[in-house]
């Protein structure tokens, strides 16, 4: 017998796959329970279009409660240094296509409402807030705690936090509540400050606080349950951030590139630290930067309590930063200046002292800023409807000549100015009074303001009758017996609001709510002409 004969280790290899694919079916199906139970991933970095939906569950399977209510500046204890109020001019309003949304904590409904709004405001969730399609795919970047971010030029910002137990098995219920701030990148008012080149605020800055309960069949798969959870919140804060309830669309139409104006390279780096938090890259046609916080007066610094701002100053000062203030220490700063002259960076930083630590704006305003101003002012009068919009968004841009503003304003007066136009017209030094009117019918009409002017609206509208009158799509206030209407074009649909009976701002875009609007529309798809008249119906 040959003793020496080897054993064949085939069958210990099976017996080990074995063991290994039990183990891992066993695992599996734990993953397959747990799957999702912590909320969705938040991975910094914009929004991808490609995403994988995940449909809402039968609502059957769901039992809701939830309410909202405006939140006040004790509420927000968990978004510190948010500011509230609405400092738009006129009908200003920045597009919803270019959004960062931050996530102030890891609890899981935060990332799960940031899911949400992102799915809402890029279109692919069809909500009721967003009854429009916009041509082209708006821009939404995540910022989650300890993310990245991303030198892409942003206006509008949605802050997120969260408290509250979550469900740790499919039979308990979920009740959190979530407050979502949105603010404008805007920055200190410092009369020095070079942000004097940002064109008109376009954001209203609010907050709401949304007080979320459900239970679902234990058949709901946890991603459903957290799709499910996230997106009631989420209609819920738009609806409730929106002017009347509802996003609006771009009336401007701008590219990109106009919006962000034609710099040479892209936004330079900020100066990253781990003391501060930047949340966005700002862009637009004469100025551009970073907006970040420093929270708290002290921070654990390699291993010692330091204070804060020391901390960051110190680490400007090795960036070949020279501050431009004088303090006793830099833990006294109401308001610190710093220049940078190395090429390729950003040459001024300001940080503005707050309750809840700095503000810190990091900015290149643009050498040329007045040559551009002439350029888009020459570009007007040859008929350039971008040009136009820049003028007007740029009439209260304090760092533009007073001979400049007084050119465009005369321009637009000029040349037959649209309702927007007139809006922010009435906002200048030598406001008309016509002006005035329109701007406050304007904006009581689409929620901006509760107050309704006094003055007869027919003097300054376009008094609608039995017979259409043919419109051009730009913005007007029109007359229709009794109802005062804001009529407006977007993407190539008409946008109307107004005022119903019960005093609610209602909305009708392209075929939503259009037949229960209190005007008639028609277009002619020969000559590509539209028509108003007054409407058969009445809301």
């Amino acid at each position: 017998m040959n003793t020496n004969k080897k054993t064949s280790v085939l069958p210990l290899i099976a017996a080990a796959m074995v063991l290994f694919l039990g183990a891992l079916v066993m695992l599996r199906s734990f993953s397959l329970d747990a799957k999702g139970s912590g909320g969705p991933l938040l991975l910094s970095g914009i929004f991808p279009h490609t995403e994988d939906y995940l449909p809402n569950p039968d609502p059957q399977l769901m039992r809701l409660q939830q309410y909202v209510r405006p939140a006040q500046r004790e509420d927000l204890r968990s978004i510190p240094g948010v500011r509230l109020g609405d400092r738009r001019p006129g009908l200003e309003n920045a597009p919803w296509e270019e959004v960062v949304l931050v996530a102030e904590d890891t609890h899981p409904a935060t990332a799960a409402t940031i899911r949400a709004l992102a799915e809402i405001i890029t279109g692919q969730h069809e909500s009721f807030v967003r009854p429009w399609q916009a041509p082209r795919y708006p821009v939404v970047i995540l910022n989650p705690l300890d993310g990245e971010v991303l030198p892409i030029g942003c206006h509008r910002m949605l802050r997120i936090a969260s408290s509250g137990a979550t469900p740790d098995g499919r039979e308990d219920a979920m009740q959190v509540e979530v407050v979502v701030a949105m603010q404008e990148l805007t920055p200190p008012t410092s009369p020095e400050s070079a942000w004097n080149l940002w064109p008109a605020s376009s954001v209203a800055e609010r907050a709401v606080i949304i007080h979320h309960e459900h239970t679902a069949e234990t058949s709901v798969a946890w991603g459903q349950r957290y799709a499910f959870t996230g997106r009631a919140i989420a209609e819920a804060a738009l609806q409730a951030l929106s002017d009347g309830g509802m996003m609006a669309p771009d009336v401007d139409g701008l590219s990109l590139l106009d919006m962000h104006g034609t710099w040479d390279d892209e936004i330079p780096q900020q100066p990253d630290h781990d003391v501060i938090r930047w949340y966005a890259s700002v862009q637009a046609p004469l100025i551009r930067g970073w907006v970040g916080t420093i929270f708290g007066d002290t921070v654990i610094y390699r291993g010692r309590q330091s204070d804060a701002m020391g901390v960051f100053a110190s680490h400007l000062a090795r960036g070949e930063w020279q501050s431009l203030h004088e303090a006793p220490s830099d833990r006294d700063l109401k308001e610190g200046r710093w220049r940078n002259q190395r090429a390729g960076s950003l040459p001024r930083l300001w940080a503005q002292r707050g309750s809840h630590g700095w503000d810190v704006h990091a900015l290149q305003a643009r050498e040329d800023a007045g040559s551009v101003h002439r350029e888009w002012l020459q570009q007007a009068h040859n008929g350039d409807t971008v040009a136009r919009v820049q003028l007007r968004r740029h009439l209260l841009t304090p760092a533009i000549s007073p001979e400049a503003q007084a050119a465009a304003r005369e321009f637009l007066r000029s040349n037959d100015p649209d309702l927007i136009e007139q809006a922010m017209l009435a906002e200048t030094e030598d406001a008309q009074d016509h002006e005035r009117l329109l701007r406050d019918w304007a904006r009581y009409s689409t929620g901006r303001s509760e107050h309704s002017p006094e003055e007869d609206v027919r003097s300054i509208a376009l008094v609608l009758g039995e017979d259409p009158l043919p419109w051009d799509g730009r913005p007007q206030l029109l007359y229709a017996d009794g109802i005062v209407v804001v009529a407006q074009m977007a993407y190539g649909q008409p946008w109307l609001t107004w005022r119903d009976a019960q005093g609610a701002v209602q909305h009708a875009y392209a075929t939503h709510h259009l037949e229960a609007a209190p005007v008639v529309l028609q277009h002619d798809n020969d000559t590509d002409a539209w028509t108003i008249g007054v409407g058969s119906q009445r809301p």
